[in-house]
């Protein structure tokens, strides 16, 4: 019986910092097309994703750098998110941090008996017993997982940065709550259905391992 090769997934830094630049790119992209179309970015929380997508294939440290700086960037680029009278762009900007971390780090944490490490390099033995629906099925779950906890801890997050800030301007707590669970659900649902097929469908296809 013919033994599998091991295939060779390269992780370096060249590649993290490529990807996170063009996830912040597509977050910066997507949110202006919203905004100039006049499209309920608000229901679909376009930047997100690229951010999230983010923390799953480069890593927690590149996913919550990539986070933070992404809605200054973009503030100073379009003027959105706003800086006043109430700093939006601050709360997303810790907000958005606290996405791209902890996908990451859950991620790494869920898949970390599958990970094989080496200088800059993660392994990934393509096993014949490794390709059925059945794996397919748990690394979506923990991949779901990964990003449910990312979410919420994302959402705390941001209510922790809008603390200072309660009675500021017309956004109160009740606004807080319903944009962010209610509002919002058509966002997290794409989220919850896009995000784990697209890591899925990177791992199958050896682009990505888990993180190193």
């Amino acid at each position: 019986m013919q033994k599998s090769k091991a295939i060779v997934i390269t992780q370096g830094i060249p590649f993290r910092l490529m990807a996170s630049m063009l996830c912040v790119a597509l977050a910066i992209a997507t949110s202006t097309i919203f905004h100039v179309g006049n499209l309920p970015g608000h229901m679909f929380l376009p930047m997100h994703i690229p951010i999230i997508v983010c923390g799953f294939v480069c890593g927690h440290k590149y996913g919550g750098v990539a986070g933070f700086i992404t809605p200054f960037i973009s503030h100073f680029i379009t003027g959105r998110p706003i800086a006043s009278p109430v700093p939006v762009v601050y709360f997303m900007a810790f907000e958005l941090a606290a996405y791209g971390f902890f996908a990451g780090l859950f991620y790494w944490l869920l898949f970390r008996k599958k990970r094989e490490k080496a200088e800059g390099i993660v392994e990934v033995k393509a096993e014949s017993e490794d390709n059925g629906w059945i794996d397919i099925v748990v690394e979506g779950a923990l991949i779901v997982a990964a990003l449910a906890i990312s979410l919420v801890l994302g959402r705390v997050a941001f209510g922790l940065a809008r603390l200072p800030f309660v009675g500021a301007g017309s956004f109160g707590w009740a606004d807080f709550m319903r944009s962010m669970f209610v509002t919002s659900l058509p966002g997290i649902a794409v989220q919850i259905v896009f995000i784990p097929i697209l890591i899925v469908c990177l791992r199958r296809g050896r682009v990505i391992g888990s993180e190193k």
